[in-house]
Parts: structure tokens; C-alpha cells; sequence
């Protein structure tokens, strides 16, 4: 069930948008400055949800074949009880 999606939730009061990464299960408010970002309606609050859930894939989304990938690399260089092999670069 874990999907990227961008939503507007009302509150009672403002307008929130929220968004869900992969390997996230629940929603995640746009926050600014440590706080939840407020919206005037509902396209603004969708849009700065959208707009969060880019910069976050942008910047923090690794896929498993990524995470896996760099594992068998630092498993080569750093062998389980032995020492680590030096890399020279040329």
C-alpha cells in the first residue's frame, strides 16, 4: 500500500497539504520552519504537497536497488572481520 501521493486535508481551521513517499505508510505535513505549513484553500495546499514530495524524492529517496548496491560495495571494501582494503585512487 506504501505509494507516492499528495493530498489537501482541512483541519477546522487552515488548509494542510501532506504527502506520502514510498517507504513512508502514513502521511507527512509540509512543514516551514519546524512548523506545519498553512494554505489559504485546498489547489495551494495540493500544490505545496506536491511541490514538498519532489524535493524530498530529489533529495532523499534512495531506492532498495541503490541501498542494495551500495551494501555490496562497502561489503568488498570492508570485509566482515578483516581489515578494510585501502582504496588508491590513480
Amino acid at each position: 500500500m506504501n505509494a507516492f501521493d499528495a493530498r489537501a486535508r482541512h483541519n477546522g481551521f487552515i488548509w494542510i497539504g501532506e504527502f506520502r513517499a514510498g517507504e513512508h505508510g502514513a502521511y507527512k505535513p509540509v512543514m516551514e520552519n519546524g512548523e506545519i505549513k498553512p494554505f489559504r484553500n485546498a489547489r495551494e495546499a495540493r500544490e505545496g504537497a506536491h511541490a514538498a514530495l519532489i524535493a524530498y524524492m530529489n533529495g532523499n529517496y534512495t531506492s532498495e536497488r541503490a541501498k542494495a548496491e551500495h551494501r555490496w560495495e562497502a561489503g568488498k571494501l570492508f570485509r566482515a572481520g578483516k581489515r578494510p582494503v585501502e582504496v588508491v585512487k590513480a
